[in-house]
């Protein structure tokens, strides 16, 4: 990829990097103890502003089914349990829990004296709510599948909860990650469709304030926070879809943090002017990438087929050239580090001479020689669709359609916006598809492989198993495993299910990122501990000197 903009232009940028951004930036109300200071030289006040490549689809605690509405609502809305640092489940909107015996039931003891964003308290009423309504026939929620396996729950008092499940269930505890709601407020604005927004009124460390569509999304501190204040007194999104423009606004001052792919880093991040002014934050994704193929279209209903197109495809060499080397290849859904991931199990190799061996098996020969394969008749031609406006992603449809034309499988590129590649991979109608899929600490694989999971629209049912994949060894293997609670035998399990998909291929593994994060220098606070940054963003700060907003 060619370099988005001159070296010696960066140094001019960043010479200015220590001025006032603009302030024509939406902020959070201002602090009337801005100054005020607390521990270890932190001081409240300021903003930080993070730049955002999409327009989320939606932002609905109940309902989202992306990674991008994930960030912003996780400033808002609290779980009964959350993910610390070291990727541990942690006591959240819940104080402690108790296990029963059988571990078929837990009963949750919640905090007391939380306040929703209304002021108005939170309580175990609020708990049943979310659940009822995660559960409705209409609900799109991606934990809906986490708590299908749930017998009841019921409200003991106003801070505890007992929950109960029909059976043991190896994820009943981190289910319980969700968005809590209030009841109160989503019942006086008659929230009954999911598609519909919500007010935004969580218990969070970060208050709602706007969104002006395509623009930007405004949050400010909630000084009444049960974890206590964070020292910002707001977080704003910027939304720029451009990856170029999104740097230079970094360069100029006008955002504070930006995800960077690893060709702007290697490219553009090695200036002493960048070092001086930007630090950069570097961690192993719980993202996937992959390809699915839909399973419904002839094209791809030969497995055979579908191992020729992953053989066609230098995994590693997308590594080096579009990653910089920042991943890892991916041969499975579940991260590599963990004991489910059966590292015994060798990537498939890269040989296009095998890729077209295979097809030519299958029945696929080029007859008029004009470089594609016919079968029956018809073309091996498809689309495969990307995310506009995410760098990485485009040009690895852009190397897959290079490597696959090599071996005579013609591709047609479509790059759309994220919300219509999402009706289309709900809708079914797509051929081949980029997506990511993002591992929690103890993932369930259900939800993306089981055959109860593929989506029909026309049922209104939503599922994330968007290529059709139906193997009944599979699903069997799964269900086994979410009974299973001993995290040894689970991960045999799931050897056996990781061993069945090698053999269908019925999705195109390419590999784990590496997220890059870069902050200005002016942000103080960050923990680097080799995951994720935002574990403490509460503790995040400005100094005084530094201060813009």
């Amino acid at each position: 990829m060619k370099s988005l903009i001159s070296v010696f232009l960066i140094n001019i940028l960043l010479c200015g990097c220590g001025q006032p951004g603009p302030k024509n930036v939406g902020t959070a109300t201002s602090s009337n103890v801005a100054n005020q200071r607390v521990d270890n030289g932190q001081v409240y006040g300021d903003m930080l502003v993070e730049t955002m490549g999409v327009n989320p689809p939606l932002l609905n605690p109940l309902a989202y089914n992306e990674g991008y509405s994930i960030g912003i609502l996780s400033k808002i809305f609290n779980g009964l349990v959350r993910e610390n640092e070291n990727f541990e489940l942690l006591p959240d909107l819940a104080e402690r829990w108790e296990f029963s015996p059988d571990g078929q039931t837990i009963l949750f003891y919640l905090r007391k004296n939380v306040l929703w964003h209304d002021n108005s308290e939170f309580t175990a009423d609020d708990v049943l709510f979310t659940y009822q309504m995660i559960m409705k026939d209409s609900s799109e929620s991606f934990f809906k599948p986490y708590f299908e396996p749930v017998q009841s729950v019921e409200i003991l008092d106003k801070y505890r909860v007992k929950v109960t499940y029909r059976e043991p269930f190896a994820y009943a505890l981190s289910a319980w990650r969700c968005f809590i709601v209030p009841r109160k407020i989503f019942q006086e604005d008659g929230i009954s469709d999911m598609k519909k927004e919500p007010p935004l009124v969580g218990t969070g460390p970060f208050k709602f304030v706007k969104w002006d569509q395509h623009e930007q999304i405004v949050l400010e501190s909630n000084r009444k926070y049960f974890n206590g204040r964070p020292c910002l007194d707001g977080y704003t999104y910027r939304i720029i879809p451009d990856a170029s423009m999104s740097f230079l606004s970094l360069l100029k001052g006008e955002v504070d943090l930006l995800r960077l792919n690893p060709d702007q880093l290697v490219k553009q991040g090695d200036t002493p002017a960048f070092k001086e002014n930007f630090n950069v934050y570097k961690s192993l994704n719980r993202m996937f990438l992959f390809v699915e193929y839909n399973l419904l279209n002839p094209l791809f209903a030969d497995r055979n087929v579908r191992r020729a197109l992953t053989m066609a495809v230098n995994r590693q060499g997308i590594i080096s050239d579009v990653l910089q080397g920042y991943g890892k290849e991916c041969n499975g859904s579940f991260l590599i580090t963990s004991d489910d991931y059966d590292k015994s199990m060798e990537v498939m190799a890269f040989s296009q001479d095998e890729a077209r061996k295979l097809l030519k098996a299958a029945g696929w020969v080029d007859t008029d020689k004009d470089g594609v394969l016919e079968n029956g008749g018809k073309k091996f031609e498809f689309d495969l669709v990307a995310t506009h406006g995410n760098a990485i992603r485009q040009l690895v449809a852009k190397v897959l359609k290079d490597a696959w034309e090599a071996v005579g499988v013609k591709v047609n590129l479509q790059f759309d916006e994220w919300s219509v590649l999402l009706d289309k991979g709900l809708s079914k109608k797509f051929d081949a598809i980029i997506l990511g899929w993002d591992l929690s600490i103890d993932p369930d694989p259900f939800m993306l492989w089981h055959s109860s999971q593929i989506p029909d629209t026309g049922k209104k049912k939503v599922g994330y198993n968007f290529f059709s994949y139906n193997n009944p060894e599979t699903d069997k293997l799964l269900e086994l495993a979410r009974r299973t609670i001993d995290p040894s035998e689970r991960a045999e399990i799931y050897h056996k299910f990781q061993r069945l998909l090698y053999a269908d291929q019925p999705v195109t593994f390419l590999f784990f990122t590496e997220d890059i994060t870069v902050v200005n220098k002016r942000i103080h606070g960050i923990h680097e501990n080799g995951s994720e940054i935002f574990y403490n963003l509460t503790k995040w700060y400005v100094p005084e000197s530094q201060r813009r907003y």
